[in-house]
């Protein structure tokens, strides 16, 4: 089990972990996606205490920081069947499974002309 720190200074767990990608040179498309399962190692306010699982997803074009999502649940399985459903999803709209180390990156992207906004800092969980 990996035990990682986010931006904020929060530990977790990760249980489990998932990434894909989408390539269509049609289109001129080159998307990640990627999920994991977490579990709060030291969790401080009620909240946390209470929904101690969270399933955290990143996704974007490969070259750029992307964004992120955050769902908290009480129990792992609630969690994982989460995480299972989006996975599925993204396999569905023809995204394949890919290794990590393709998907880390540590640029960041300007915005198009207001239309995408990409998150400013880096996210350590990937």
């Amino acid at each position: 089990m990996e035990t990682l720190t986010d931006s904020s200074g929060r530990n977790f767990s990760i249980i489990e972990k998932k990434a894909l990608k989408c390539v269509d040179a049609k289109t001129n498309t080159n998307k990640f996606w990627q999920c994991a399962l977490a579990k709060h190692e030291n969790p401080k306010t009620a909240e946390e205490k209470a929904k101690p699982w969270t399933v955290i997803i990143s996704w974007g074009r490969v070259g750029t920081v992307g964004q992120k999502i955050e769902k908290t649940f009480t129990r792992e399985h609630g969690g994982k069947a989460f995480m299972e459903q989006r996975y599925r999803d993204k396999e569905r709209k023809g995204y394949i499974h890919s290794d990590e180390p393709e998907l880390k990156t540590k640029t960041k992207a300007e915005p198009k002309a207001g239309l995408t906004k990409f998150v400013d800092t880096e996210w350590d969980l990937f």
